[in-house]
């Protein structure tokens, strides 16, 4: 089971592209396909999954600020976690990844939406004067929201529903690397079980595994976004500064490329080694995320200005990637041509 999800992995990001591509990932080729809605009359090509953009979605009247997280709930609706008028810059942080603008205040912007599946309108909006410097969001299988705060260097879990915050982790304002803090953390990950992956990434480089109680159970290195094969015990770790997807949920010392297992089943399994997964053309790995309808991995690693994150639909068809270049959301349908 695990061959089929690494080679699954292989074959989408470094298959051999039809005629009509001209690189070897269908990422690098992203930019053309989305330019290239319909192919040429006079070529053939069969049995090829790929990504076409939705060019009006989800229009051109919504304007976001640096889109950080993004992911789907059970509906397929669309939730985004942006920057509304704040923006990351040099100045942002200084020694010791001190945030240095908190005289701005939070940003006053709603800075939480919710998006329709289909038209991209948006159905919830909130989150204002909450949050400093957004990045991480991830619904879990009850549809809590996880939201990460690189400024306020702290975890936050809000139930559904909810407009406030049922527990925070970190200190507010205070960066630091032991049990009871974070450092720009970046990403969060959940299991069916309630244990929860903290990538705690930027300065840290560590992923924190917590009990449903909040205890920490233990740490590893690696960095920077997450996502989880719960049924074989895997996380997918993307590390953007070492350019290597690890399959990986060892979370003791775990290198740029080692893949371990994660212990959810049998803690006493915790560390052993599995695989690794790199290759030199990924270059920098941005997101990640797994798709368990086709056992498929995602992985964005170029054809972007700067992407961010990425979701793929509880139905597996569509794909999100959040870009905070551009400031924008891209929606791709997976079709066969």
């Amino acid at each position: 089971m695990l061959v089929s999800v690494l080679l699954s992995l292989v074959t989408l990001v470094f298959c051999k592209p039809p005629p009509y591509l001209k690189q070897n990932s269908i990422y690098d080729n992203l930019p053309y396909l989305i330019d290239r809605i319909q192919l040429p009359p006079d070529e053939e090509v069969t049995n090829y999954d790929t990504l076409l953009t939705e060019k009006d979605w989800p229009g051109s009247s919504l304007k976001f600020g640096q889109v950080a997280g993004v992911d789907t709930d059970k509906a397929g609706d669309v939730h985004v976690f942006h920057r509304a008028e704040r923006a990351w810059t040099a100045e942002s942080f200084g020694y010791g990844d001190i945030y240095q603008q908190r005289d701005l205040g939070p940003i006053q912007g709603d800075t939480l939406l919710v998006l329709d599946k289909e038209s991209g309108a948006v159905k919830i909006r909130f989150g204002s004067n909450k949050f400093y410097m957004p990045h991480g969001l991830t619904i879990d299988h009850e549809e809590n929201m996880w939201l990460t705060d690189v400024a306020l260097h702290q975890v936050f879990k809000y139930p559904k529903g909810a407009s406030e915050a049922s527990f925070v982790l970190g200190k507010e304002f205070e960066p630091g690397h032991d049990d009871t803090h974070f450092c720009k953390p970046t990403d969060v990950a959940v299991a069916s079980n309630g244990v929860f992956f903290v990538a705690d990434g930027y300065c840290n480089s560590r992923v924190m595994k917590f009990s449903p109680y909040v205890t920490l159970l233990s740490s590893s290195e690696n960095s920077c976004r997450l996502t989880l094969i719960e049924s074989q015990d895997l996380l997918c770790v993307a590390d953007r500064e070492h350019g290597s997807t690890a399959l990986s949920l060892s979370l003791l010392l775990l290198t740029e490329s080692s893949v371990f297992r994660a212990g959810l089943r049998n803690a006493n399994d915790t560390g052993n080694f599995v695989v690794s997964v790199s290759d030199p053309e990924m270059a920098k790995v941005y997101a990640v995320a797994y798709d368990p309808n086709e056992n498929l991995m995602y992985a964005v690693n170029g054809g972007f200005s700067t992407p961010h994150d990425l979701a793929v639909s509880p139905n597996g068809k569509h794909v999100y990637v959040a870009e905070i270049g551009p400031n924008r959301l891209w929606k791709l349908d997976r079709v066969k041509l």
